[in-house]
């Protein structure tokens, strides 16, 4: 259970690493994965993780335990260099056991957004309550989304009539980008990689509409 992933976390020696958690068919939860996630040596570089047939754990407890991990490899310098994922029968959506399977074992794998910007999905916060939920990056918004990722997660365009600036962000495991449009100076729209993470956040957003207003625009 939950107490117990927490105690077995917090005994891993600080000099371990390399670590292999084997939770197949057990009662591991979200709480467990952030548990771990939180209790893991600093000195760990290779991580291997079986969450087979572990149907207590979501996309949302997943994404939180990457974005932790996230925060301490920050934090710490240095830190984890391989994931490796068993995810066979888990509670985790097929989209993101294909998310997974394709990072290939690396973890910095996880902190980089795709460098094809027409995979990406847009939305606009403010028409979190239309029937359409889902929109196409426009051509321009792929150029946008491509400079910003050249110039290493920001991008401010004053030319012309386009006036936007992009900001990539970690939300809660989830790499988002922020766009704001004109003068807003409070997010217009945003854009993420896969459909579950944009349906996530459309949900957060309907009970939250200011979910992202404390993030700046970029300069």
């Amino acid at each position: 259970d939950d107490q117990e992933a927490m105690f077995v976390a917090s005994c891993v020696s600080e000099a371990v690493q390399e670590l292999a958690v084997d939770g197949n068919c057990s009662q591991i939860t979200d709480a467990s994965l952030e548990a771990i996630a939180k209790a893991l040596p600093a000195a760990v570089r290779n991580l291997e993780l079986n969450l087979g047939n572990c149907e207590g754990v979501t996309d949302a407890g997943f994404n939180s335990f990457i974005s932790v991990l996230r925060e301490q490899k920050k934090s710490r310098g240095g830190g984890l260099k391989h994931l490796k994922l068993h995810l066979e029968g888990s509670g985790l959506s097929d989209a993101l056991q294909a998310k997974a399977l394709a990072m290939g074992g690396s973890f910095d794998a996880w902190n980089t957004p795709s460098k094809d910007p027409s995979s990406w999905i847009h939305q606009s916060p403010q028409k979190i309550n239309s029937k359409e939920e889902i929109f196409p990056v426009a051509d321009v918004e792929k150029k946008w989304l491509q400079n910003m990722l050249d110039n290493g997660g920001t991008y401010v365009d004053t030319y012309g009539f386009s006036n936007v600036a992009l900001r990539q962000i970690d939300y809660e495991g989830h790499i988002v980008v922020l766009m704001f449009r004109g003068v807003n100076d409070k997010c217009t729209d945003f854009f993420v990689e896969d459909v579950s993470s944009a349906h996530e956040i459309l949900a957060k957003l309907r009970s939250n509409p200011r979910l992202f207003d404390s993030f700046d625009r970029p300069g």
